[in-house]
């Protein structure tokens, strides 16, 4: 780091045209940031349910659109209100040909848009499966009357034609006719009979039926004069007050087209051609809108999170940091996050929750470096230094801590990798990044700068009693003549924390370890919020709305069962798939007969039909795949593309989850993973996944105790090996970590005792004290023993340490604090319940440093007085006499 700096000292000039090259390029950076608020970066992306959901949103369409049709489902479908529903989903799919003309809403409008975009892989919605119900009765009507008609007449004439050509005589021809023609007759006959049993079920008309006909649809929606909708529609009507359209999107669109689509949509929904004419209302929402809702709110948050934090620095340094031009290192450190914003706008990286969360904490800890290596520079212009001798002075003295303070917490970042979640994972990486270019800032622009300032006045003489009573030092300002009653340079409370601590040093030990291990068992049980919509703020329109949806449809999202397999559309692989579905729903307590959609006591409710239904038959009691295949061939594309893909190697269940809480969502979840997991057919791999599932999975995966106590042990031991490495010395390699561990367990004992809601990145914070706190506990350390090792008795050490490296610790603190408190004021719960966490348990850290460093130091002492040789920090030059601090 010396050459470092000596480099940038004989090339100033380019340094700073470097560091005004990057400031230009990151501000190009900054204008291209976007931001996501994406479900996956909060319930993880690496299990094995999170690979399935990717492959059944390739296979059957992503996440959806959902259009809530506030109506009765009966003025729905049996009045002319399903013909608009019907225009509209046909709008919403924008599969249109061309030659449909002009659609609704004109050449500029959305519906005009969204064929142009075509964003939906797929649209379900009422009109559109009462539409294909009549398409496909009609289809059967008009082959079955023709087939009538012509197939005796055509059969007969082939056979007579057959026995021509073996030469048969007129006789022997008319017969083979007539033969044939009563085979065709009696092959027709069952299915004829089928459709005369469905024509008297359906009151059919010989003609064929409508989409308006409300007998037909009475019967084909509600079996009967009841106004339950069957279970085959509990998809489209999930509730006799409601109905919903689906829009499943394309898996491959981009975030902007998937913004795109949801603003297409909503004014699609506002168009007077699809306004509903019996009081109905259209709400828009879904996991999509919300995303796109979130991530327009995330900007603002952005910029609001910034301002805020430059303010706050500004003024914790004015209040702080005593030295001269105390701004600097705030100006540094908004470079800093400048630079690092804006390499995620060059590389399209888009900036999400945890991303933000960094920005304020980041800036907290610019500063940090900054004022550190700012408060050793002014402590060599006070000893009479200038410029560049100055700067290369504060860095033999002080580059080496500040720089393995730095290791320490970039390190102790890295067992954030480990997280399951995308959201702490991307914290992790973006702080890092930040800190290690902060701290290459303040070693290279800012002691350049600092190296230009001109001349301190010259440094007033020590006299030689002072020097006799502290002993020689070197560029160091602090004499004891200028420390405050008591001798340590801070106020009085701080000066009896230290006081007692360094006195009873084994009661404040003990107690410390005690209260550290009770808070890291009993805070590793708090659960973790995950839920996306309890994350964000709760007055947003597009919240509001997913509740609406939500309270009206009974559902909170969808499950899906996923198989795969080479072959299918085999006998028995759908009769396991129909029996599994069945399985599933009884031991969910759903009951068709009384159900009313996922309103009712059933932890579950159908969202696909089954196999036995779509084929019209037992597929079991069809022998052979070519049959299967011939039934599954004859049906609408529209009915089957939601069940089994047109390679037959994908199956989808899919089932609506009622409203709920998460644990009885994770207690449902399980059983139908043992459900699925029996009886599995040979070469058919079954996997439970959807929204739902990956919540509760990254629920439990980051509120599991054991993970959360082995992510703080590997913090631990990857700080401590570091700072081992780095000193080759036990005592100045852990005694910096004694107290973040300590104060990691306080932290959770503080956050049990007072309740607090943990979220993703809340969860994380023993691990963030440990990389931070570290810090505080290295500089003080290296700053004492450097005292020690001049000779002076410990009580003088402590003392010298506080009025010079304190002072600066103190605002590095502040700062660290600061960044942290700014999230307080965010409107997000998640960066909200964060930033208030933080701050309580940085606080707890801080303490634990005033506390624990002077309690290791009292022991040592003890252990001198006992006749041992235990020292904190380097031995010492002379032998010191021991004095306790008043």
């Amino acid at each position: 780091m010396s050459r470092l700096v000596d480099a940038c000292l004989r090339r100033p000039r380019r340094v700073l045209a470097v560091a005004a090259l990057a400031l230009v390029l990151a501000v190009v950076g900054l204008t291209q940031l976007g931001t996501t608020a994406a479900v996956r970066t909060v319930v993880g992306t690496g299990s094995d349910a999170a690979r399935a959901d990717r492959a059944a949103a390739r296979a059957f369409g992503d996440e959806a659109i959902v259009v809530l049709v506030r109506e009765s489902a009966r003025d729905l479908v049996l009045t002319d209100d399903v013909t608009r529903v019907g225009a509209l989903e046909g709008c919403l799919g924008g599969r249109a040909p061309r030659s449909a003309g002009t659609l609704p809403g004109g050449e500029d409008g959305p519906c005009e848009a969204l064929r142009d975009l075509t964003p939906a892989q797929v649209v379900y919605g009422p009109g559109t499966f009462v539409n294909t119900g009549v398409g496909a009765v009609n289809e059967q009507v008009q082959a079955l009357a023709g087939e009538a008609a012509t197939a005796a007449q055509t059969a007969q004439g082939r056979a007579e034609a057959a026995a021509r050509r073996r030469g048969a005589s007129a006789a022997e021809v008319a017969a083979a006719g007539r033969r044939a023609a009563e085979r065709a007759s009696r092959r027709l006959q069952s299915r004829i009979a089928g459709y005369a049993q469905l024509a008297r079920e359906f009151d059919i008309n010989p003609t064929g039926v409508s989409a308006t006909d409300a007998r037909f649809v009475q019967r084909l929606v509600f079996g009967g004069t009841g106004t339950t909708p069957r279970a085959q529609f509990r998809a489209v009507l999930p509730t006799p007050d409601a109905g919903l359209i689906a829009v499943r999107l394309r898996a491959d669109l981009s975030d902007a087209d998937r913004r795109r689509a949801v603003e297409l949509v909503q004014r699609a929904v506002a168009l007077p051609d699809f306004r509903l004419t019996h009081g109905g209302t259209y709400v828009v929402s879904g996991s999509p809108v919300l995303v796109d809702a979130v991530a327009g709110e995330l900007e603002r948050a952005l910029l609001a999170l910034l301002g805020v934090g430059v303010l706050v620095m500004a003024l914790v340094l004015a209040a702080t940091f005593p030295e001269r031009r105390r701004l600097g290192p705030l100006l540094l450190a908004l470079g800093t996050v400048a630079v690092v914003f804006g390499g995620m706008g060059l590389l399209g990286l888009p900036a999400d929750l945890g991303t933000i969360a960094t920005l304020p904490v980041l800036l907290g800890l610019a500063v940090d470096y900054g004022v550190q290596l700012h408060a050793r520079v002014e402590e060599s212009r006070r000893a009479g230094l200038a410029g560049r001798e100055a700067v290369r002075d504060a860095v033999a003295r002080g580059g080496r801590p500040i720089v393995l303070a730095a290791g320490a917490t970039l390190v102790g970042f890295v067992a954030l990798l480990a997280s399951p979640t995308p959201l702490v994972r991307g914290f992790a990486l973006v702080l890092g990044a930040g800190v290690a270019l902060a701290v290459l800032a303040a070693f290279t622009v800012g002691l350049v700068l600092h190296a230009r300032r001109a001349p301190r006045p010259a440094a007033v003489p020590v006299t030689p009693e002072a020097e006799a009573a502290t002993g020689p030092r070197r560029a160091d300002p602090v004499a004891p003549a200028a420390l405050p009653a008591g001798g340590l340079g801070t106020g009085p409370v701080v000066r009896r924390l230290v006081a007692g601590a360094y006195g009873r040093p084994r009661s404040v030990l003990a107690v410390g370890v005690v209260l550290a291990v009770a808070g890291i068992v009993l805070g590793a049980r708090e659960p973790v919020e995950t839920s996306i919509e309890r994350l964000v703020p709760r007055d947003l329109p597009a919240v509001r709305d997913l509740g609406a949806v939500e309270r009206e449809s009974g559902q909170a999202g969808e499950l899906q069962v996923l198989l795969r397999g080479r072959d299918l559309a085999r006998p028995e692989v759908l009769a396991w798939a129909d029996a599994l579905r069945a399985r599933v729903l009884r031991g969910a307590g759903y009951d068709a007969a009384r159900a009313t959609g996922c309103r009712g006591r059933a932890r579950l409710c159908p969202l696909s039909v089954p196999f036995s239904a779509l084929l019209g038959q037992d597929p079991a009691k069809l022998r052979d795949a070519a049959a299967v295949r011939t039934a599954l061939a004859g049906l609408p594309e529209y009915f089957t593309s939601a069940a089994i893909t047109a390679d037959r190697r994908s199956i989808l269940l899919s089932f609506g989850v009622p409203v709920g809480p998460l644990d009885r969502q994770r207690a449902t979840i399980d059983a139908v993973r043992r459900a699925a997991a029996a009886g599995r057919p040979a070469g058919v791999d079954a996997t439970v996944t959807g929204l739902p599932t990956l919540a509760a999975d990254a629920s439990a995966s980051i509120s599991s105790p054991a993970r959360r106590i082995l992510t703080l042990l590997g913090t631990l031991v990857l700080v401590a090996g570091l700072l081992l490495a780095a000193t080759r010395s036990a005592r100045r390699g852990l005694l910096p970590v004694l107290p973040v561990a300590l104060a990691a367990g306080w932290s959770g004992l503080l956050t049990w005792a007072l309740g607090l809601p943990l979220n993703p990145l809340s969860v994380v914070l023993g691990t963030l004290i440990v990389a931070i706190g570290t810090e505080f506990g290295v500089l003080l350390l290296e700053r004492y023993g450097q005292e020690r090792a001049a000779g002076h008795p410990d009580a003088v050490a402590l003392a010298r340490t506080a009025a010079s490296t304190g002072r600066a610790v103190g605002a590095s603190a502040a700062t660290t604090v600061a960044g942290f408190g700014v999230l307080a004021v965010s409107d997000f719960p998640l960066l909200r319940q964060f930033g208030l966490i933080t701050v309580l348990d940085l606080l707890v850290a801080v303490l634990a440093v005033v506390v624990v460093l002077p309690a290791v130091a009292g022991l040592a002492a003890g252990r001198r007085r006992d006749g041992g040789t235990a020292t904190v920090g380097p031995a010492p030059e002379r032998p010191a006499r021991e004095e306790v601090p008043a």
